[in-house]
């Protein structure tokens, strides 16, 4: 049984984990003219449209926000 304190040490860590890679996403987003996304049924690389790369960059923000509450 891990204690309530090792639990609470793992859950940050891995938030911090998190919050990284959603800052590292926000930076490739911003900066790289063309992002690719991996589709999950075809397993291959497809470049994102201007419509989806807008949602993602809504969803990373938030997410984000999210990062800096806590």
């Amino acid at each position: 049984c891990i204690s309530s304190a090792a639990s609470d040490v793992y859950k940050r860590q891995v938030q911090q984990e998190r919050c990284e890679q959603y800052r590292k996403n926000l930076d490739i987003l911003i900066n790289k003219p063309t992002v690719r996304q991996e589709n999950p049924e075809t397993g291959e690389m497809e470049v994102i449209d201007q419509d989806k790369r807008e949602a993602i960059l809504e969803k990373t923000r938030k997410a984000l926000e999210q990062c800096e509450a806590s």
